[in-house]
């Protein structure tokens, strides 16, 4: 089973069009990772601790061949095998970027997020879940949109704020929310690492 997923979630910041990050086509059938006790956001760089036998095979794999795979969140973090039914609809597609195993014997996957993605179908169960998931469309705001560049300079101030006074969050997230200067990816960077619930999470990957 995955270990509790609740590391730092680190950033890639983005020079150029953002839509570029986020364009795809439909990759076809894919493995798919399910996860407990974390969303992933696009453009989000993300450490997974992975322990389930089926879920080192997949990211084994995935690396070796650079496959493109589709992470979606556990509704229960109890369920053992989960199938379509245990996972939320959305989620993103993403690339693994380095697989490292720990002093401990653990895994740790650095992943890479694309774009937002719906579940259509499992497809496989063994030797792990593969299936079909379909590209979600970004609705992205102008750059010249003033209204939303300072909704989002008001995230940021606040999301600093809380940063400061939290125990739970390292001081990390301070310097990287300071860093990152692309808008969307700051807000995904918000979004995946501060403590909402898992539902909440889901709402916000809809919107």
């Amino acid at each position: 089973m995955e270990q509790d997923n609740h590391q730092f979630s680190m950033i890639a910041d983005y020079e150029g069009d953002i839509r570029n990050l986020f364009k795809m086509e439909d990759p076809g059938e894919v493995p798919i990772l399910p996860v407990r006790n974390i969303v992933l956001f696009p453009g989000v760089v993300t450490p997974l601790t992975i322990g389930r036998k089926s879920s080192l095979e997949l990211i084994n794999q995935a690396f070796k061949k650079d496959l493109i795979i589709g992470v979606f969140s556990q509704k229960s973090p109890e369920t053992e095998d989960p199938t379509a039914d245990d996972l939320y609809g959305i989620g993103v597609f993403a690339k693994v970027v380095k697989v490292l195993v720990m002093p401990n014997d653990m895994t740790t996957v650095i992943v890479q997020s694309l774009s937002r993605c719906t579940l259509e179908e499992i497809t496989s169960l063994r030797p792990y879940l593969k299936g079909f998931a379909t590209v979600m469309s970004e609705d992205l705001p102008s750059e010249r949109d003033k209204e939303f560049s300072a909704a989002l300079k008001d995230c940021r101030n606040l999301a600093l704020k809380y940063i400061a006074t939290s125990e739970d969050i390292p001081e990390e997230a301070n310097f990287a929310l300071r860093n990152i200067s692309n808008d969307i990816l700051m807000l995904n960077f918000v979004c995946n690492n501060l403590p909402f619930s898992i539902k909440e999470k889901i709402e916000l990957l809809e919107c």
